[in-house]
C-alpha cells in the first residue's frame, strides 16, 4: 500500500509542486470506538510524508468530532479515491 499511495502522490504532482514539502505536522482521525487502533493507511500515510520530508514527520490522531472541526478550518482539501476508512488527514504548512 506504501508504494501505491507514494506514487498515486507522485502522479498528482503533490511532491513536485512542493504540496508535501515543509509539512510541520500530520493528523489523522482515532479509530471510533478503538483510539489506540492502527489501520494500514496510517503507516502507509506516514511513510509518504516522511519520505517526501527526509525526515519524521509527528502524527498525531484526533477523537473524531475534533477532527470534523479540524477539517472546517483547512485551507484547502484534496481528495483522493482511496476507499478505505480513516484514509482523511490533516496536513499542517505553517501559519498563513
Amino acid at each position: 500500500m506504501k508504494v501505491e499511495l507514494y506514487n498515486a502522490v507522485v502522479k498528482a504532482g503533490l511532491t513536485r509542486r512542493g504540496v508535501l514539502k515543509g509539512a510541520a505536522s500530520l493528523a489523522g482521525m482515532e479509530v471510533v470506538g478503538d483510539p489506540e487502533g492502527v489501520v494500514p493507511i496510517f503507516a502507509a500515510m506516514q511513510a509518504v510524508l516522511d519520505r517526501a520530508e527526509g525526515r519524521a514527520v509527528a502524527m498525531a490522531r484526533l477523537e473524531r468530532f475534533a477532527f470534523y472541526e479540524a477539517a472546517k478550518r483547512a485551507f484547502a482539501i484534496v481528495r483522493t479515491s482511496d476507499p478505505g476508512p480513516y484514509g482523511c488527514f490533516i496536513l499542517r504548512k505553517g501559519v498563513i
